[in-house]
């Protein structure tokens, strides 16, 4: 049979390629080893010509050190990477305060909506994939009373991300774990899936998922982030003469704070005007201990409150220790609602008040109102 020629990489053409083997008796110690090409033939028909293409294969694993070293000849680097090499200037380290940093900060890690992982912004989740199961990690900002119904309980608990909030029905003994004890700390929930209860989309655990307290490498980027906005503050001075950035949405001061549209978590500056320390009855006959911080702002006068629910012993009488003070109350979760006004609450042990000296503010809280 007339088979033809047909040239490969490298030179070599099909019919030279079939004569070439590599064994351990004729081959030069120093050349690459290749298989020796044996048994039946298989010609495949491409374009009107006969290529054995186990042969061809052969051919070009020995032709492949001559087509690198040709593509190397007749394949420029790209300029800006000659210059990289020649130059080998290492990145800029951004300054610590400066807008590089802030943009950096407050600038998404993502910039694709992944919707096959579930985060705390449940409508990212098409509703015909709500039954696929999936993990979440969050912190728990809330645990509210235990529902008793027949031989069923169940709790409903509140958690939050980076991006925003949500809430999740545990039963069972997954309520014991996610208590009130729990506030605060990073949880990870395993096979769960969403749905939808009194108009709201919510998580649903199934009798095989399951509840993980604890720090992971996915709950570290949450606690970073609301260590950073829990916990930097700005004096009122500051907001008056705007020298803060507008993109800092999470800094607040009581006026700020008041005029918020989304549930957050925030560090608010005021003085500490008032405390009141209770005992609630709640709906499950149980009590919680309730202290309530009054932070005020001014000029103009305003006021807010904000709820240290199952406080430490003790905790009141720090407070007291504090009053008509400038302070700072870090990690603090805005609970926005539009109709009823928003509320404000502590996130377990997470939320802290903190002397912080602002002279002229605590200069206008004692001047007479005449005077001001």
């Amino acid at each position: 049979m007339n088979m033809s020629k047909r040239k490969l990489p490298g030179g070599l053409a099909v019919a030279e390629a079939a004569k070439i083997t590599c064994t351990d008796s004729d081959a030069d110690a120093t050349a690459p080893k290749y298989p020796t090409v044996q048994g039946p033939v298989d010609f495949s028909p491409m374009n009107g010509v006969q290529i054995d293409f186990t042969i061809a294969a052969s051919a070009v694993a020995v032709s492949n050190e001559a087509v690198q070293v040709i593509e190397s000849q007749h394949a420029p680097e790209h300029p800006a990477l000659q210059l990289d090499k020649v130059q080998g200037s290492p990145p800029k380290m951004v300054p610590k305060g400066s807008p590089a940093e802030s943009f950096m900060q407050a600038s998404p890690t993502k910039v694709t909506e992944d919707v096959s992982a579930l985060t705390c912004n449940l409508s990212l989740i098409p509703k015909d994939r709500w039954n696929k199961r999936r993990s979440l990690s969050a912190i728990v900002l809330a645990a509210l009373p235990i529902q008793s119904k027949s031989s069923t309980v169940r709790r409903n608990v509140v958690l939050r991300d980076e991006l925003d909030e949500c809430t999740v029905t545990v039963w069972g003994n997954h309520t014991n774990i996610l208590n009130e004890a729990a506030i605060g700390r990073p949880v990870t929930l395993q096979r769960v899936c969403l749905t939808a209860f009194e108009g709201k989309i919510q998580i649903a655990m199934p009798k095989d998922s399951s509840v993980a307290l604890g720090n992971t490498p996915q709950t570290i980027p949450i606690l970073h982030w609301m260590q950073r906005v829990g916990t930097t503050a700005v004096t009122v001075t500051q907001v008056r003469q705007r020298q803060y950035s507008n993109e800092c949405e999470n800094v607040l001061t009581t006026l700020q704070a008041i005029a918020m549209q989304q549930s957050t978590v925030v560090c608010i500056h005021g003085i500490l005007a008032k405390v009141v320390h209770e005992i609630v009855q709640m709906k499950d006959s149980t009590q919680r201990p309730l202290i309530t911080i009054s932070i005020a702002d001014g000029p103009p006068k305003a006021f807010l409150t904000i709820q240290f629910w199952n406080a430490s012993s003790g905790t009141a009488e720090l407070f007291e220790q504090l009053m008509h003070q400038a302070v700072n109350v870090t990690k603090i979760r805005v609970v926005a609602d539009p109709e009823r006004g928003n509320r404000y609450e502590s996130i377990g042990a997470l939320s802290k008040v903190f002397n912080c000296k602002n002279p002229p503010l605590e200069t206008w809280w004692f001047r007479p109102e005449e005077e001001a």
